[in-house]
């Protein structure tokens, strides 16, 4: 960012050589231009580790292409997938072999629509921490392990398998098998146990208890899907659309054997998980098991809705399948027709009576389908119960279960799978355990280090990573992270020998690869970290991020085609990938190509529309274009999602400035401040609106807090010697020119400023000299050659003094005055022929301009060119 006013002392160049007294000051702004280089950015490239069966597991800090997985794919290098077995109202479930537990899961992720949709990804979150805090019970399907793949959050959950006819769900029990009132009981009761479980861990209400939500395996219930019980919060919810089941195959996702009509869209009530939008807000759930409560507000919901839920359950199980509450399904997708069906469903469930049963469960069904909740059971002990006592009377009964121990992989998967959520305090309390359980269980001191690291307890973490590595001198991802951790801590000489133990020991470790470029870019070796990004590349092609961080580098030295291509590169790897969109977008802007630049950061807000950055970069390009209101609104968004953002506080000062709104200005440079006190820039800024004010003592005051907050910041001290010629104290003027000089040798403004010091003080052969380093430190500054030739002209040194107007009028040939002076030159030296033309191009140039100040001169050349031309 450049002093914004640019104030570079404005003393006017008007009077003509004979009178020997005029000047002209630079008022050209410095090529610097900090602040507003757009910002791309970088982040810490580790690698991580989980543990089942003692196998290792890589978690890489990557971005996902967000393409969907097909059978024979491999997601996260880990599981290989065997089939797509479900997919729900946002979510969708794969049959995955993990290769580093060596066990097939139920790996389940949110859809690859909602990938850019942060309320649903947020929804899902929510779901994994319901199932984290779930742990092991026999009558709940157990999560093994969550965790977070190309930014993408899975949860790995225990396989049921369909048996041996085919079936996995009490949903294709109930239609296809007849089952005994024994049976029912043992069921009820497991499923009682189940949920007063699951409350006593936190767990409210359920709102989706249905038939195909209660699987079978072995003959024990396993109640799965909790989505709806942790993720619930009304505030965004998916267009209406039913659950869509997998036929054929098996596992986790029901199968009913049935095959159906391309016409029949909606297939049972039990597909009618939705959505659905009314006039108190967004309704979750499946109409045919909702409570009257949970159509009104789904959220307060408690126990006593999901006993509603299970009274129909038991009813279907009484019944062969039937449900006593039945609406005519809609006929399309149409709202109209999906909100048709849900009013039906809340009319009957709050109006019509449950129907006659005569069955020996009738009693209880019928308490658990009051309409009102105070009149149904209050818990599910009570409920379990009275089904315990006619199971009783059967003779038979239901022992208690007795919740298994977790073993040591599992203390560590599920420490993990807290570490996936960011709850590190957690995770570590998990891997604690693990390392009480066997004190030599080298992947939890591991995992312990990188949680530590992410809590920055760096010292903690390189031991519990030296432990790892006393244990397993041969793990290379311990002697990597290890590195990471002593770099964030300063080490950085200590930190890229443990990269080189971790490359010894694995050559094509990618990420020690990554973090020695990422040291190498800190120390200025530009071009030997983009040997080394090629390097990862050679191993890996599709390491999108080295060439996300080629094109940065690519850009930072100017190379813009090289990186261009890089972004381009990236953004083809990973069409999701927001920060390559934006250090796309930041670098057609640093290539003058504003407008170019907009669609990407359109395209970054789109795949995050939360980006702060995305904005900000947004609202530089805009300023450029100088749409100052556009850019304005982009610096409020980038505000609105990071009211701590500095630099966006300080560029909408900027902008107020631009259209004089100075009192608008200074509130944004003095929140700036507030937010960074070191913020020499908003200091400096306001100094030049109190200098543009006429304030020139307090301007100087503001330069000078510049100047404690960056002793190094030259740009203070040059407009600080502005404001001392504005005082006229030129004494003054040129100890704060020399000090801007000191710190900037080729400052040409300062050089040329100083120069004039020395002009006024009739000191020619000074000026000079200070004239040629200015000259020297910007070879097409015309402004320098013209007051050199100035100083030269003093001197009575003509021909010298004509060849610096000569060159100036080269630098920049709609120079006035230096076409004047040029002229006045060639006239002395008899040079008629070359007079006229300068003369004539002087006022030509001068009418242009229509200001008056060039009206002395003007009839000087007038009287000239009259004489030479007879």
């Amino acid at each position: 960012m450049s002093e914004f006013y640019d104030y570079l002392a404005s003393f006017f160049a008007g009077d003509y050589k004979e009178k020997n007294t005029g000047y002209e000051n630079s008022a050209v702004k410095p090529p610097e231009n900090i602040r507003f280089e757009a910002s791309g950015f970088k982040k810490d490239f580790e690698n991580s580790a989980a543990a089942g069966n003692a196998a290792k597991k890589k978690k890489e800090d990557r971005k996902n292409a967000c393409v969907p997985y097909k059978k024979g794919d491999l997601i996260g290098n880990n599981y290989e997938v065997y089939d797509v077995i479900g997919r729900g109202g946002f979510g969708v479930v794969y049959k995955a072999y993990s290769r580093s537990m060596g066990e097939v899961f139920a790996l389940k992720t949110f859809r690859d629509e909602y990938f850019n949709d942060a309320d649903k990804k947020e929804r899902f979150y929510r779901e994994a921490r319901v199932w984290i805090d779930l742990d092991r019970h026999p009558y709940i399907v157990k999560a093994a392990l969550v965790e977070e793949i190309d930014e993408r959050l899975y949860i790995a959950m225990e396989y049921i398998g369909p048996d041996e006819s085919g079936y996995n769900s009490l949903d294709a029990y109930i239609k296809h098998r007849q089952t005994g009132l024994t049976q029912i009981l043992k069921w009820g009761i497991q499923f009682c146990y189940a949920m007063q479980y699951a409350y006593g861990k936190g767990v409210k209400c359920h709102r989706d208890i249905k038939p195909a939500n209660i699987l079978i395996s072995a003959g024990v219930i396993k109640i799965s899907d909790f989505g709806l019980a942790g993720v619930f919060d009304g505030s965004s919810a998916p267009e209406p659309r039913p659950e869509k089941k997998k036929r054929g195959g098996g596992g986790n996702a029901p199968e009913d054997g049935e095959k159906k009509s391309a016409r029949d869209i909606f297939i049972t009530h039990e597909d009618m998980t939705a959505a659905y939008q009314t006039l108190t807000g967004t309704i979750f759930g499946t109409p045919a098991y909702m409570s009257p409560e949970q159509f009104l507000d789904a959220a307060s919901c408690d126990a006593r809705s999901d006993i509603y839920s299970f009274g129909i359950v038991l009813y279907q199980m009484a019944t062969g399948g039937s449900l006593p509450f039945k609406a005519d399904l809609p006929a399309g997708r149409l709202e109209e027709e999906m909100m048709r069906y849900f009013n039906e469903m809340q009319r009957l469930h709050n109006e019509s009576p449950d129907p006659e049963l005569n069955s020996p469960l009738a009693g209880i069904i019928h308490r658990s389908l009051e309409k009102k909740p105070q009149n149904r059971y209050q818990n599910f002990g009570e409920l379990r119960s009275d089904l315990e006592a006619l199971l009783h009377a059967r003779g038979e009964k239901v022992l208690p279960p007795v919740p298994g121990r977790l073993e040591v992989w599992e203390l560590n998967n599920k420490g993990l799978s807290f570490a996936s959520l960011h709850r590190y305090e957690e995770a570590i309390e998990y891997y604690d355990r693990a390392l009480r359980a066997d004190a030599k269980y080298v992947i939890s001191w591991y995992n312990k280090g990188l949680s530590l690291k992410k809590l920055k307890r760096y010292e903690e973490a390189v031991d519990c990573l030296d432990k790892a590595i006393e244990l397993d001198p041969g793990y290379a991802g311990a002697y990597n992270s290890k590195g990471h951790a002593l770099y964030e801590m300063g080490f950085v000489k200590e930190a890229g020998e443990f990269y080189e133990k971790a490359l010894k020991i694995n050559p094509n470790y990618i990420f020690p690869i990554h973090n020695k470029a990422l040291i190498l870019e800190s120390d200025g070796d530009l071009e030997g970290a983009i040997a080394l990004y090629d390097r990862i590349l050679s191993i890996d092609p599709k390491y999108y991020i080295a060439c996300y961080n080629k094109a940065l580098l690519y850009k930072r030295m100017e190379r813009f085609d090289e990186a261009m291509a890089n972004c381009n590169k990236a953004i083809e790897l990973n069409p999701n990938y927001a920060d390559a969109w934006i250090t796309r977008g930041t670098t057609l802007n640093a290539m003058g190509f504003y407008e170019e630049a907009l669609p990407c950061y359109e395209e970054a807000l789109y795949i995050d529309p939360d980006s702060a950055v995305a904005w900000y970069d947004k609202g530089v390009s805009l300023r450029n274009m100088k749409r100052y209101e556009d850019a304005l609104f982009a610096y409020s968004q980038t505000l609105a999602i990071d009211p701590a953002y500095a630099d966006a506080w300080f560029n909408s000062g900027l902008i107020y400035s631009d259209i004089d709104m100075d009192a608008r200005a200074v509130e944004c440079y003095e929140k700036a401040i507030e937010l960074n006190p070191k913020d020499a820039d908003a200091f400096n800024n306001i100094g030049l609106i109190n200098n543009k004010n006429g304030d020139f003592v307090k301007a100087v005051d503001f330069y000078d807090r510049a100047i404690i907050a960056n002793e190094k910041y030259y740009r203070a001290w040059y407009n600080k010697a502005i404001a001392y010629e504005r005082m006229f104290n030129e004494a003054e003027a040129l100890k704060c020119y020399d000090m801007a000089i000191a710190l900037k040798p080729d400052y040409d403004s300062a050089l040329n400023n100083k120069g004039l010091i020395y002009y006024n003080r009739r000191d020619y052969k000074a000026a000079i000299e200070i004239f040629n380093a200015a000259v020297a430190a910007s070879p097409n500054y015309a402004k320098a050659y013209y007051n050199r030739g100035l100083a030269l002209d003093s001197l009575e040194m003509t021909v010298e003094a004509l060849n610096s107007f000569i060159r100036a009028v080269e630098c920049d040939p709609a120079y006035v005055y230096a076409w004047y002076e040029r002229g006045v030159c060639e006239d002395r030296l008899l040079k008629s022929a070359e007079a006229v033309p300068s003369f004539e191009k002087f006022l030509l140039l001068a009418a242009e301009t229509g200001e008056p100040k060039y009206d002395e001169c003007a009839a000087h050349a007038r009287h000239r060119l009259s004489q030479l031309k007879k």
